[in-house]
């Protein structure tokens, strides 16, 4: 197994003069419940990180009985309700299937809590489409002592203890272990930490994300990078993303998924030089995007 650092300039595809914002594609973020609002009201911050980061069009996707909730918070993405009980989302096949018919990525998880109906969503969502689907949070959380395999275009977001819900396993040799159940799950896996990983089960190299401090250990952090890679995972239809000085992969997937790692981690640092480090939060790292998109 090769393991190696993200580091050098971040190459992106130029932009067409005559694009819209159909031309960059569509994310969807499935989130949201009372029991976890704030976590919900991060999402927004995931769909503006996408937006910073290029998306053409966001939809946010929650609970109708939230509608009020958001539609006094949201204001640069669409958004979508799914009917749900006491907060909870329901599993609606006819919703699925046109969040699946106009998504280019979907990521599913923040907010939505201990769902009943939350693994039989996203079982759907990923059987029965070919788009990158992003599992973050509870998206992880709902397949705790179930060991499931994925399907090749299914990317896991975890930290340490939610990769041990899924795998069993906690990540003691964080290399080791992202590139282990990547080869068992079948998904590409994005192992956050201190030195965050990235494995795919088509590569021997693993990638790594040095974070140099400790300006995104705060609550929020990781919604905005599930909004960056989505962001990005749609922008490489277009043309190279990536590092400069890091090899082309086998699995482009992973590889993008540690570039996203890399403009997150960057964001944070400028972020930093500008106030303690202590302070920064999620909506700060956001602001600093497009410092590293330049």
């Amino acid at each position: 197994m090769k393991q190696l650092i993200m580091s050098g300039k971040i190459i992106l595809p130029e932009r067409r003069t005559d694009s819209h914002k159909g031309t960059y594609g569509h994310l969807y973020i499935i989130a949201g419940s009372p029991c976890y609002v704030g976590a919900a009201l991060l999402a927004e911050r995931a769909a503006m990180a996408a937006l910073r980061t290029g998306a053409g069009l966001v939809t946010l996707v929650v609970p109708h009985s939230m509608q009020e909730v958001y539609g006094k918070r949201v204001t640069e993405s669409m958004l979508m309700f799914l009917p749900d009980i006491d907060g909870e989302i329901l599993f609606d096949k006819p919703c699925l299937e046109k969040i699946i018919d106009k998504a280019d990525c979907i990521v599913i998880g923040m907010g939505l809590g201990g769902n009943k109906e939350l693994k039989q969503i996203t079982d759907y969502l990923i059987n029965n489409s070919d788009i990158p689907i992003m599992l973050d949070a509870d998206g992880i959380n709902c397949y705790e002592g179930f060991k499931p395999k994925f399907r090749s275009r299914v990317i896991l977001t975890p930290h340490p203890k939610e990769f041990e819900r899924i795998s069993g396993v906690y990540p003691a040799e964080p290399a080791t272990a992202a590139k282990e159940y990547a080869d068992y799950s079948g998904a590409v896996v994005h192992l956050k930490g201190t030195e965050s990983v990235t494995a795919a089960p088509d590569s021997d190299t693993v990638y790594i994300n040095k974070s140099y401090g400790s300006e995104l250990a705060k609550g929020g952090s990781g919604d905005v990078l599930s909004g960056i890679i989505g962001a990005l995972v749609m922008d490489s239809t277009r043309g190279q993303v990536g590092v400069q000085r890091s090899t082309r992969p086998l699995s482009p997937l992973c590889y993008l998924i540690a570039t996203a790692a890399e403009v997150h981690r960057r964001a944070a640092h400028l972020a930093a030089e500008t106030m303690p480090a202590r302070s920064v939060i999620a909506s700060d790292v956001v602001e600093f995007i497009p410092k590293v998109m330049d």
